[in-house]
């Protein structure tokens, strides 16, 4: 077992385990206290065709499969993910799976990439008025 810690500030760390006997590597984020305004997304990129899709489960039981929606942007492409995603090249029979302790939003911005949102913390306020929600 070979394990890396990396300190990226104050309040993200992040720990890379890889396992010599089994084809898994263990990724350990600690995040917070985020301050206000702060999006903190990680992204896990492949050589995989994927086409921007992934699949998640929404409820913890049953998975679905997404894709990036052009029409709804950045915001739109974010789904729920309460307990693991992944990502599948069918042309070479490869699939990146992850498993999470908590719920995270999870998207495929970028084909052969799947993205983690890891806190979102506004300031507290809605500058939008009501009717454009």
């Amino acid at each position: 077992m070979r394990r890396v810690t990396q300190r990226i500030n104050d309040w993200i760390t992040n720990q890379i385990t890889v396992y010599d006997d089994k084809p898994a590597v263990e990724v350990t984020l600690t995040v917070g206290p985020c301050a206000d305004q702060t999006e903190l997304v990680t992204r896990f990129a492949t050589d995989f065709a994927t086409g921007r899709h992934f699949w998640g489960d929404e409820y913890g039981m049953e998975s679905y499969e997404h894709e990036y929606n052009e029409l709804w942007g950045l915001e739109g492409s974010f789904y729920p993910m309460v307990a693991n995603a992944f990502m599948r090249d069918a042309a070479s029979d490869r699939q990146l799976t992850l498993f999470a302790a908590h719920s995270h939003g999870a998207a495929s911005l970028a084909d052969g990439a799947l993205e983690l949102m890891l806190a979102r913390r506004g300031n507290g306020e809605c500058v939008l008025p009501l009717a454009s929600l």
